[in-house]
């Protein structure tokens, strides 16, 4: 007899058997597998990853405006431990993102030079568990904008410390970081431009371990017309308790130290000449 053959015969006596049971023994047994399960479950739950994002007042920092005491506690192994209230809010219902009040409550100011800013977006598991494989996704929507696409919010440069840059859509032309082998097909760029999808966004992938945070650093450039800006930051986490977590925070522009308009972005490269 075959060993597959085997394993058939034992499969289909054990089917019979349950069959043949009452249903109250198999409720029983049910209720017991569940019931050995459930403090593995709660365990789980209780230890799972959890990931904290948003944009700290950088600008305010700087000048002094804002410590790091009111945002967070440093640890003993030189980590801090933010405070969840100084982030993005997280978002419980997509559908009314841009609505919510708690949106304003942690907005952050940033000053444009040239038309361009640099926020700083730090994600941080709180949980007690490391955050494998996890994934970020960070776009833009413009406040009071007018439906045009010439306005949109344009990525110049990106910067991470171990996040690995996993998807990248901007303008080629108009950006000047290293992950050039991420940088999307001009004519891919017009396609998605002539049909009004989508704003420029940039993904990331990468591992977090317990009480630990990550830094990335977005310099972008902010059309004239736009004052404020909705910044959403979406986390997808294969851990079963965490799935996709999305946040929102608003960012205002301060033009008080702009200089006059400048020229289209390409004005800011080197000139092919001296290279």
């Amino acid at each position: 007899m075959s060993e597959i053959s085997f394993i058939g015969e034992i499969v289909d006596t054990l089917t019979n058997f349950l069959i043949e049971l009452p249903w109250g023994i198999l409720a029983t047994i049910f209720a017991g597998i569940v019931g050995s399960l459930s403090p593995v479950a709660v365990y789980r739950y209780y230890r799972r990853p959890k990931p904290v994002t948003g944009i700290l007042p950088w600008d305010e920092m700087a000048d002094g405006i804002q410590d790091l005491e009111a945002l967070g506690m440093e640890t003993p192994e030189d980590e801090i431990n933010f405070n969840k209230n100084a982030f993005a809010h997280p978002v419980k219902d997509p559908d009314s993102i841009y609505t919510e009040q708690h949106l304003s409550e942690n907005t952050r100011t940033f000053t444009a030079r040239n038309e361009e800013i640099a926020i700083p977006i730090f994600v941080q598991n709180i949980g007690k568990t490391n955050m494998q494989n996890y994934k970020v996704t960070v776009t833009f929507n413009e406040e009071n904008l007018p439906n045009e696409l010439e306005y949109q919010t344009r990525i110049l440069n990106v910067h991470t410390e171990t996040l690995e840059v996993d998807g990248l859509f901007c303008d080629p032309e108009d950006y000047r970081g290293d992950q050039t082998e991420k940088l999307p097909n001009e004519n891919l760029v017009q396609m998605y431009q002539d049909i009004g999808l989508p704003g420029h966004f940039v993904s990331f992938k990468g591992s977090l371990g317990s009480g630990t945070f990550e830094s990335i650093l977005l310099e972008l450039e902010i059309q004239p017309a736009v004052d404020s800006l909705y910044v959403i930051i979406e986390i997808d986490c294969p851990d079963w308790f965490v799935g996709e977590k999305i946040f929102c925070q608003r960012v205002r522009v301060d033009r008080s130290e702009e200089e006059s308009p400048p020229e289209r972005k390409q004005a800011s490269k080197p000139d092919p000449q001296f290279n």
